[in-house]
């Protein structure tokens, strides 16, 4: 008999304390330790792809000549085709931050709009009040 009030109140605690809790906990947890996740993470990436693209070998060579010819001319030619070398893979380094970037605005941004969508499908809000 004692068996069935303790799962009701054991359920009523899990309910209220451990979903309550949790659901007013998560925008919390979203603005704080999930952006700084997703921080680590975009950094973690943009050093990852410097690394593979080997930017900084590409840089560490720039003054040497390419295939041992040491020659004026090919000392210039290698110069230049390493300095274009470098600023392509440096922009395309850039650009690929600049979308995870663009990746974390959107992850700041998800919230409020999804309450916003829902308050107008629910019409509590009419965008007409606001034009």
């Amino acid at each position: 008999m004692e068996i069935i009030p303790m799962l009701f109140l054991n359920t009523i605690r899990f309910i209220f304390t451990d979903l309550l809790l949790s659901v007013l906990y998560f925008p919390i947890w979203w603005y704080t330790t999930g952006v700084k996740k997703v921080v680590e993470l975009i950094v973690h990436h943009s050093r990852a792809l410097a690394h593979s693209l080997r930017i900084g070998v590409l840089l560490r060579f720039l003054f040497q000549p390419m295939f041992g010819m040491t020659d004026i001319w090919s000392r210039m030619i290698s110069f230049g085709v390493r300095v274009i070398h470098f600023l392509i893979l440096s922009l395309a380094t850039f650009l690929y931050t600049l979308l995870l970037f663009v990746g974390l605005i959107v992850w700041l941004l998800l919230p409020p709009f999804i309450l916003y969508s829902i308050s107008f499908h629910l019409s509590l809000v009419n965008i007409a009040d606001y034009v």
